[in-house]
């Protein structure tokens, strides 16, 4: 099998311009939203893949919808052993698209299988891939603790491996730095980015690297430093708009404009508002005042 192949089965199938409609079935799909499950059942040719594949993108219920697509069928058990680099492929894709969905639960269950496959295969850049998307997973779930494990024991991985020069072992050090952050330690977090950067700039790695800016322009902020955090959020803007990756070049933009605002609102504030010496009272005259 392809990783062409396993990549057309992680993506919903595209939806034709001119459709039947049927709102009896997706007001049935909408009715089901709240529950674990949904069976659709209907013999080959009926529309099942079709109406799964428009359900996403009905807007009616105020909004597309973000959803985790993967299909399966009865050879998917049948990949050979040397072809795990797929099988923890396909694992790591859906646990990426779990997590886009906010399936975090199941994501963590993706990807934790995912390192293992990944392990079996010896195929390292996919394990240690594995590893840093569950890791900010737990994070994401405010798990700091269960985050910080996970990330050390992919730093572990990455030592064993003897690849901690690799530009690939980058996105260990910024996700590290992440989590320095959040647990509001500005030196570790700036210590972990700049190597991270270093090898992410390596590999060229665009949304490890402007992710890496945008943390150390939040480290330079949190230390009082307006001018490098926004100078800082410059180069991020520019290595985004570099790459042409929109969704990177979004990122960059909206932080550089949160930090441009910022300091419009400060620059305005009224004097009254500012924190400023207060003259302490004059005693009325012939009063002590020790």
């Amino acid at each position: 099998m392809t990783q062409a192949l396993v990549t057309t089965k992680l993506r919903a199938p595209r939806t034709r311009p001119i459709l039947v409609a049927r709102p009896r079935l997706r007001d049935a799909l909408a009715a089901g939203e709240g529950r674990s499950l949904t069976l659709v059942s209907a013999p080959a040719g009926f529309g099942k893949t079709t109406l799964l594949g428009e359900w996403p993108e009905d807007r009616s219920e105020g909004g597309e919808r973000s959803v985790a697509w993967l299909s399966l069928d009865e050879t998917d058990n049948d990949l050979p052993d040397e072809e795990g680099h797929l099988r923890n492929f396909a694992a790591v894709s859906l646990g990426d698209a779990l997590r886009t969905a906010g399936d975090l639960s199941a994501a963590s269950e993706a990807l934790a299988e995912a390192t293992k496959i990944g392990r079996t295969a010896g195929h390292v850049y996919g394990t240690l891939n594995a590893m840093v998307l569950h890791a900010r997973v737990q994070a994401d779930r405010g798990r700091l603790r269960e985050a910080e494990e996970a990330f050390q024991l992919a730093m572990r991985f990455v030592t064993e491996e003897g690849v901690g020069l690799l530009p690939s072992a980058g996105v260990v050090h910024v996700g590290m730095a992440d989590l320095h952050y959040e647990r509001n330690d500005l030196d570790g977090a700036e210590h972990e980015m700049k190597r991270g950067m270093e090898l992410a700039e390596q590999a060229r790695e665009v949304s490890n690297l402007v992710g890496a800016y945008i943390t150390l322009s939040r480290v330079k902020r949190a230390r009082g430093g307006e001018m490098g955090a926004l100078e800082t959020a410059c180069e991020a803007e520019r290595v985004a708009r570099t790459s042409g990756a929109d969704l990177q070049i979004a990122i960059a933009g909206t932080w550089m404009a949160r930090l441009r605002l910022a300091r419009a609102t400060s620059r305005r504030q009224p004097l009254s508002s500012r924190s400023v010496p207060r003259t302490p009272p004059r005693a009325p005259p012939g009063r002590w005042t020790g």
